[in-house]
């Protein structure tokens, strides 16, 4: 059942601040300041691979909680990131959420998001068939029996002989890790590529 209820509210000034993100460089990726239920809320724009016409919009409308995010009426879930998949060359992260592809994307990695754990199987496949061209495929694997669910489900596709599987504890995901010491995260990122393991293939 899709989210009904009143919204706590979230400028986009609080997520950068949060996030530990420059607001100039969200902006430049779309997000804006906008009202969702009379409450503050960020706009975040799902691109098409061209990266000029927008396929669905989610707004955030808390900095945390389960109900932080939602999405705008009419609009299907969507893989965020979809026009960045071109700059990828030797390989690509698949990320779950937006605030991850964000911390991605700022540090230069490049990332692409599922929705959420529960992604269906018809959007990770859709995925792999963009994948089709990139050597290797990493998969941010969260805590829990959601995280695992994503990438098992993301292994049942054509990208598993390509996959391997990030673990970022004691961080949650890179959003968590960035957070923690921004100017650590890219050695802490590479020191987790490098132990990424094939545990993901099924």
């Amino acid at each position: 059942m899709k989210p009904t209820g009143p919204v706590e509210g979230c400028a986009l000034a609080a997520y950068a601040d949060a996030r530990k993100l420059p607001i100039s460089f969200l902006r430049e990726l779309g997000l804006a300041d906008t009202n969702y239920m009379d409450a503050a809320a960020v706009h975040i724009p799902f691109r098409d691979v061209t990266g000029r016409r927008t396929v669905s919009v989610q707004y955030r409308v808390a900095l945390d909680g389960p109900d932080r995010l939602r999405w705008k009426r009419g609009c299907s879930h969507a893989l965020y990131g979809l026009d960045r998949i071109g700059k990828a060359t030797d390989y690509i992260t698949i990320v779950e959420g937006t605030s991850d592809s964000h911390t991605m994307w700022w540090h230069g990695e490049p990332a692409i998001g599922v929705p959420s754990a529960a992604t269906g199987a018809q959007l990770l496949g859709q995925l792999a068939d963009l994948l089709a061209r990139i050597p290797l495929i990493y998969a941010v694997r969260e805590p829990g029996q959601g995280g695992a669910a994503l990438v098992a489900g993301i292994a049942g596709t054509a990208v598993r002989e390509r996959l391997r599987v990030v673990d970022l504890a004691p961080h949650k995901d890179p959003s968590a890790m960035h957070i923690a010491d921004p100017a650590a995260f890219p050695a802490r990122w590479r020191a987790a590529l490098r132990r990424a393991d094939w545990s993901g293939r099924r």
